[in-house]
């Protein structure tokens, strides 16, 4: 038996330039039970197939910026008053595109379903792929321009990600019964275009995953042991490092749901694995100096001599000092010129100097 569902649909958007603001998305699923079509061997239950694709549009409107729909056209806005009693305006600094056309999300999905040993065992399985975009986007451009930025349909990413799900009835009694259900599931994305023209987005290269997490690393040595300046702080990088990705790598669940004649009880537990946060709570502890590792013997040295004339610290980093020169590189760290001298690291620094540097990224 086939199943075919269609769908079609017209908005108009006040929002959107006239000539493009009516605009059609329509979707469409195929889904076949197999089992109902062709004889299977009697362990299966049922076996279905399905798939579906949907175009979906969207116009100007931002919730969390909702102004924002009267970007269409130029407009002034007050930033307040000047000589006690004379308004000033701004002029807009993105330059409108009378040829903006709504955003779009195409989505395909196939799955397979399959019901095992009198419907006690089921499997469903699905991978999906979305196109998002191209948004309507503020490109940026050359200040000479006059504007900062230019209205465009840009940045489109491509999203894949697969999902199983396995439930079965492990016990099946008159008055007693328990089910369980085990989810797992992956979701990420990737810059698949720009405008037609750049390659990249801020770090991200078209191809690349879109969810990088990036840092600024120090400079290390071949052991890979930080490298301090001449100020005795271990130095950083002139580019920031991708160290992961910020998605999990997986998301997975398992529930469980017990009935007893007419009464039933369920629970869940779920979980994200994989990807990188950042801890606040530690990043506020360390810039307040309330966290715990860093009440030690060097924190301890430096009160206890803070009185003393010329007293610079007992914390010393293990590794090599830059003695002069500099390393410059390009936004992807290939290295241009490199003047570098190096000696071993003499320079002694206070703790809150050391740690400030060290933890940076989270104060």
């Amino acid at each position: 038996m086939l199943f075919l569902n269609l769908t079609g649909r017209f908005d108009k958007s006040s929002t959107m330039p006239v000539k493009n603001n009516t605009y059609f998305y329509p979707s469409a699923s195929l889904s076949a039970v197999i089992s109902q079509m062709v004889t299977l061997p009697k362990v299966i239950s049922a076996l279905k197939i399905r798939g579906a694709y949907a175009n979906v549009a969207s116009d100007f409107v931002n919730e969390s910026a909702q102004y924002d729909i009267y970007k269409l056209l130029p407009a002034y806005s007050n930033y307040g008053r000047w000589a006690n009693s004379m308004t000033g305006v701004t002029y807009t600094d993105v330059l409108p595109n009378p040829d903006l056309v709504a955003e779009r999300v195409k989505t395909a999905e196939i799955g397979l379903e399959t019901r095992l040993f009198n419907n006690r065992l089921g499997f469903d399985f699905a991978f999906f792929r979305n196109l998002e975009g191209p948004r309507i986007i503020e490109l940026a451009t050359s200040v000479t321009s006059g504007v900062r930025a230019r209205q465009t349909n840009g940045l489109t990413l491509l999203r894949k990600g697969i999902e199983l799900s396995i439930d079965g009835t492990l016990i099946q009694q008159k008055d007693f019964s328990w089910n369980v259900m085990v989810n797992a599931s992956t979701n990420h994305a990737w810059l698949h275009d720009i405008d037609g023209h750049q390659t990249r987005s801020g770090n991200v290269r078209v191809g690349e995953r879109w969810d990088g997490y990036y840092v600024n690393d120090f400079q290390r040595d071949e052991k890979g042991m930080p490298i301090v300046g001449t100020n005795g702080l271990p130095a950083y990088n002139p580019y920031v490092s991708r160290i992961g990705y910020s998605d999990n790598k997986f998301t997975a669940s398992i529930s469980n749901s017990f009935r007893y004649r007419d009464f039933s009880f369920s629970f869940l537990v779920d979980g994200r694995f994989g990807g990188l946060i950042k801890n606040v709570q530690d990043a506020k502890q360390w810039g307040s100096g309330t966290h715990p590792e860093s009440a030690n013997e060097y924190r301890l040295k430096d009160w206890e001599n803070r009185d003393v004339k010329d007293y610079k610290g007992t914390v010393m980093t293990n590794g090599l000092k830059i003695v002069k020169g500099q390393l410059n590189t390009d936004q992807d760290g290939k290295i241009i010129s490199d003047t570098r001298e190096f000696a071993p690291n003499d320079i002694s620094v206070l703790w809150q100097n050391w740690f400030f540097v060290n933890f940076g990224e989270l104060c």
